[in-house]
């Protein structure tokens, strides 16, 4: 893993900071380097199909439920 050390009134700010937040430059977006090499051989856990049909399908349960069920268990 790579560190970047900030100068201290970034990371003032950063250390201020409530809620999830985009790193930009003058020039757009960071967005960092990926080497392809990484991901050779990985395969997806799911087709295409499979997401598609996935995010077609309606229900579920609310949280106050699922959180009802796991008290439930304790």
């Amino acid at each position: 893993m790579r560190h970047i050390h900030l100068d201290e009134s970034t990371a003032t700010t950063i250390r201020s900071l409530v809620e999830p937040c985009s790193v930009f430059d003058a020039a757009g977006y960071f967005l960092p380097q990926v080497d392809a090499a990484h991901f050779e051989g990985a395969v997806p856990p799911f087709t295409l199909e499979e997401l598609h049909s996935a995010n077609e399908e309606s229900g579920g349960r609310t949280l106050s439920k699922i959180l009802a069920d796991l008290d439930d268990r304790a």
